[in-house]
């Protein structure tokens, strides 16, 4: 009998270690759509950030003295 018990420890260990690959996986997915999703809302925020900017004053007339 103890030969039967003696491999259910190797038995568990592979079970183990693909969880453990599993939960990687999921953990660097889960990174990398975060990674992405903060590109993007930096990306909108820059694009939002230039459309709104208005040039001073000052340089709006030195170009209409350029004219």
């Amino acid at each position: 009998m103890p030969a039967l018990h003696a491999s259910e420890p190797t038995a568990v260990a592979p079970a183990k270690r693909r969880r453990w690959w599993r939960m990687a996986l999921v953990l660097g997915l889960l990174l990398l759509a975060y990674a992405g999703t903060l590109a993007w809302a930096a990306q909108r925020l820059e694009r939002d950030v230039l459309k709104n900017l208005h040039p001073a004053p000052a340089v709006m007339r030195a170009d209409n003295a350029s004219d």
